[in-house]
């Protein structure tokens, strides 16, 4: 998506949270609402008969758009400072980068 891919996803976990449906103004992907083939199925055809509705975003907006992308740059040092001291680390003790 970053890349200005259209996806089909199952609205759930990231996918609800970081992809527009077709119910918004500007649509980032398909939903599908349960894990089978039919659903699967049902949402590649939503998505072709409405692929003239998808404009890439600009990954920039893609990043600003997901609350969760706040804590990427913090995730890496979080684990090399686990791992260093063989101990879970906690965001509150890792500190600023």
């Amino acid at each position: 998506m970053a890349c200005g891919t259209p996806v089909i996803a199952l609205r759930r976990g990231g996918a609800a949270e970081n992809v527009a449906g077709l119910d918004t103004a500007e649509p980032t992907g398909v939903f599908f609402e349960e894990q089978t083939a039919q659903a699967v199925a049902a949402a590649v055809r939503s998505f072709e008969q409405s692929a003239a509705a998808y404009s890439p975003p600009p990954a920039a907006a893609v990043r600003k758009a997901s609350p969760r992308r706040a804590f990427a740059p913090n995730s890496w040092r979080l684990s090399r400072d686990a791992m260093r001291t063989g101990a879970p680390a906690s965001r509150a003790a890792a500190g600023p980068a």
